[in-house]
């Protein structure tokens, strides 16, 4: 019983250092201009005892509590926030039809969108959702190519022109036409259809350097949709 009792009492002295600690931390906060905190407020999230700090035994003369660092919280903006807001991920895009009328239309990139999910969102109507990649061909030799399957273009369906300076930018931001999305286009197109321009809008992954891009939407139908 004895032994109860004074385990009991060294508890509530380290109690007692506990709040008085608190009490000393908050008045100190105060003086210093900083409001809103108070003693509950600093006891749930700022200052908490580590297990070590909790011994069994009389506390000596002189001894002192373990007490981890203090950190600052603060709900304030801070001048080193760089984090990108959603106006830095938005690109205009104009689209031109084959009759000379134009609308530009905000897009959001990143996240692998391409230029067909741009159209898509604006309502400019390109076909249907590209399906999965077609077959196309690696050549490992002079006598042996390797079949690849579920990448590159899906279709032919989404044919779109681009501008001389526009053309170069997307293959500089790397995406240039591929020998997959060039089947492609000749196999759903007539070649009378088809320029040194031409590209597949789902195989442009938009970025931020593409800002203002223009982009021409041909006349017709591939002949494939018949």
């Amino acid at each position: 019983e004895n032994s109860s009792k004074k385990f009991l009492r060294e508890v509530y002295a380290i109690q007692f250092a506990h709040h008085q600690f608190i009490h000393l931390l908050a008045s100190t906060v105060s003086s210093e201009g900083k409001k809103g905190l108070n003693c509950t407020m600093l006891r749930i999230t700022v200052f908490r005892l580590p297990s070590k700090a909790l011994r069994v035994g009389p506390l000596r003369p002189g001894a002192s509590i373990i007490v981890p660092p203090i950190r600052e919280f603060s709900a304030l903006p801070t001048n080193e926030d760089t984090s990108p807001t959603v106006g830095d991920r938005i690109i205009n895009i104009t689209f031109v039809d084959h009759t000379g009328h134009r609308a530009t239309f905000p897009s959001r990139w990143g996240a692998g969108r391409s230029l067909f999910d741009a159209a898509f969102d604006a309502g400019v109507d390109l076909g249907p959702s590209p399906s999965p990649g077609l077959p196309y061909y690696n050549y490992r030799s002079e006598t042996w190519r390797e079949p690849v399957f579920g990448e590159g273009a899906g279709s032919g369906i989404d044919h779109v022109l681009l501008p001389g300076k526009w053309y170069s930018l997307v293959e500089e931001e790397g995406f240039p036409k591929s020998e997959g999305e060039n089947d492609a286009l000749q196999q759903y197109w007539d070649d009378e259809d088809l320029t040194e321009s031409s590209r597949l809008a789902s195989q442009i992954i938009l970025t931020p350097n593409m800002e203002g891009i223009n982009v021409f939407i041909p006349d017709g139908v591939a002949h494939d949709c018949f």
